[in-house]
């Protein structure tokens, strides 16, 4: 996923439009079940990203608690205030919960285009997945899509 100075949840329930923009780009399929990225370093003055939508399942700042049992795993997302800001919880294959989890499709309803997409040093015949040097971010947002290949 590349290096990160933030905090990200990755499963197919994400409702943060970041988290479901790199997992369309990473091709993931659901079948696995989850993957958490814990970047590091960085202090007060760490990469923050403008357009990324911090809050459930991304943080700029936070920790992640696990919990093992010998049925399932549970990951939290922790913010620097010990709120939990995410949470999956994982299965042993072929239990019931690893089916019911399984079942669960990455929603798909459109992808998060960096806040520089489409402007004149980074134009869409670039950036765009179609483009001469396609961005691993770039998900085929309304800008890709209305602009020719």
């Amino acid at each position: 996923t590349g290096h990160r100075h933030q905090q990200e949840l990755w499963h197919a329930a994400s409702t943060s439009k970041y988290i479901q923009s790199f997992m369309q780009t990473s091709q993931w399929d659901g079948s696995a079940p989850a993957c958490f990225v814990t970047g590091g370093g960085g202090g007060i003055i760490s990469q923050k990203f403008q357009y990324a939508d911090y809050g459930h399942d991304l943080l700029w700042y936070g920790f992640f608690h696990l919990t093992m049992h010998k049925d399932w795993l549970q990951i939290e997302l922790v913010d620097t205030d010990g709120l939990v800001k995410g949470n999956v919880t994982i299965y042993p294959r072929r239990s019931e919960g690893y089916k019911a989890a399984s079942a669960a499709r990455l929603r798909t309803e459109g992808g998060l285009c960096e806040s520089c997409c489409g402007d004149t040093n980074n134009p869409f015949n670039k950036v765009c997945t179609w483009g001469y040097a396609p961005w691993m971010s770039c998900v085929g947002c309304a800008g890709c899509k209305t602009t020719p290949a």
